[in-house]
């Protein structure tokens, strides 16, 4: 998982040191799950980075067998905050773990987090879209080739 932060403010803002403890503090929980980010620490579990106004993105490892936890975690996470990333040319989400990771494989996670969260796929492909332009406002919406609409 990764972080993305909803403001334009420097990822070394002092506002976001708070995550780290936070997130280790909420890790000694049964109910939490952290996971780091190049950013610092992650805690989808304990709600810093959501309390901070970030979004939460998704990549392959949501597929791998032994990512029950992360699974669990991600069920928290509000729907309006979600994202579904390639990480490429690395962790292919399951069935192509083992393959080059590309951007057409996102589909594969997403469609993990949409059985996960018990959405369509056409659901999960709409909110997560409309979290992509709320997120990069500078962002055209006719980048898209066709309108999604959720089913």
């Amino acid at each position: 998982m990764r972080i993305w932060p909803a403001t334009n403010a420097p990822i070394n803002d002092t506002r976001y040191a708070v995550l780290i403890p936070r997130c280790q503090a909420a890790s000694r929980s049964r109910r939490a799950a952290a996971a780091s980010a190049s950013s610092g620490a992650l805690c989808a579990g304990g709600g810093a980075a959501l309390e901070l106004g970030f979004y939460i993105s998704v990549s392959g490892i949501a597929t791998f067998k032994k990512a029950d936890v992360l699974r669990a975690t991600l069920k928290e996470v509000p729907l309006n905050r979600l994202l579904v990333e390639t990480d490429a040319p690395y962790l292919a989400p399951e069935p192509l773990r083992g393959r080059s990771n590309e951007p057409a494989f996102v589909a594969n996670t997403a469609a993990r987090l949409a059985a996960v969260r018990a959405l369509s796929e056409a659901e999960m492909a709409h909110a997560t879209t409309e979290n992509f332009f709320r997120l990069f406002r500078k962002v055209p919406r006719s980048v898209l080739k066709a309108p999604l609409t959720a089913a």
